[in-house]
């Protein structure tokens, strides 16, 4: 005779949130000037950016899209834009 057995398991699901906002810029444009020959490390701009989302969804993360431009400049944590070398105008 064979005996049943049984379990009654304990399952827990956690919902977690959704990214239901995109970043929103604080501004739509943004113009920036460099002097030529500027030392590495100057800041040329600043670009801000505010997310509804909560949690991880709501942090904000910035980077370039492309390759243009990211051996002259660099993006930090804060969207501070600086340059990575002296430029000239024909680097541009």
């Amino acid at each position: 005779m064979v005996k049943e057995c049984a379990s009654d398991p304990q399952v827990v699901v956690r919902v977690l949130g959704a990214n239901l906002f995109s970043p929103v810029f604080s501004q739509r444009f943004y113009l920036a000037e460099v002097q030529e020959n500027a030392p590495p490390g100057s800041t040329v701009i600043q670009v801000r950016a505010t997310d509804e989302d909560s949690g991880l969804f709501g942090q904000i993360t910035y980077s370039f899209i492309n390759d243009l431009g990211k051996t002259q400049f660099n993006i930090d944590a804060d969207g501070e834009i600086s340059t990575l070398q002296k430029l000239t105008e024909r680097i541009l």
